[in-house]
């Protein structure tokens, strides 16, 4: 196999891994928008509902196993809104 050969299979290569990996960023990206909009549309309809903003956020934790920390901070962006 000459150089030129080695060379553009190479370049092959590593344009097949990047567009790999930026599928995988897509993938990943969009399932943190889902995740977050279900988040969103959970903590409104629990306050809709008038529901506490304690029980709202241990639903949070719960469905979408965070910490209670974290799902506190994630209700109240969408609590107070």
């Amino acid at each position: 196999m000459t150089w030129a050969m080695k060379t553009r299979d190479l370049l092959r290569q590593g344009r097949e891994e990047g567009r790999e990996e930026g599928r995988e960023e897509g993938r990943k990206e969009g399932r943190e928008e889902m995740r977050e909009t279900g988040i969103k549309a959970l903590v409104v309809t629990l306050k809709r509902l008038s529901q506490t903003l304690d029980l709202v956020i241990q639903t949070v934790a719960e469905q979408f196993d965070l910490s209670l920390e974290e799902a506190e901070e994630k209700t109240k962006q969408y609590w107070y809104k």
